[in-house]
């Protein structure tokens, strides 16, 4: 058995640090993969559940950069558990829709998947007034 230095990972007995593999297919099930509209190109949200993953993967200890900040991986984490269906598609949908090259994708995705959590539910409202009025 693997020993796990507790200083650099800090896990109690009853919660093993789990595998790549392992976090991935929780992704898979949390966000409903098997549910998505991958009409368009499913590797593209494949490497959209790999990036939920890595940062799942994280040192919770440590920091992480989103959106021009540095925050808690603990708190990036607690949000992007949060993540279901509607917020992956919502991010495909605007990331297919940027009219630029977007240099930095993993740190754009990155940054939208934690924002979706936070604007999903104020966009289908701002989307149903705007259809409802014109």
């Amino acid at each position: 058995m693997e020993k796990i230095d507790n200083k650099i990972y800090p896990q109690e007995k009853s919660n093993p640090i789990k595998s790549f593999r392992e976090v991935l297919a929780e992704v898979y099930e949390q966000i409903e993969f098997d549910c998505l509209n991958k009409s368009g190109d499913a590797e593209q949200y494949r490497e959209i559940v790999l990036i939920i993953t890595e940062v799942l993967m994280l040192n919770p200890a440590s920091e992480i950069h989103i959106a021009g900040s540095t925050i808690a991986v603990r708190m990036a984490q607690e949000v992007f558990r949060e993540l279901r269906a509607e917020h992956i598609e919502y991010v495909v949908n605007c990331f297919n829709s940027v009219p630029y090259e977007i240099k930095s994708k993993k740190a754009y995705l990155r940054t939208s998947l934690y924002n979706a959590v936070f604007t999903f539910a104020n966009h289908v409202n701002n989307q149903y007034h705007k259809d409802s009025k014109g």
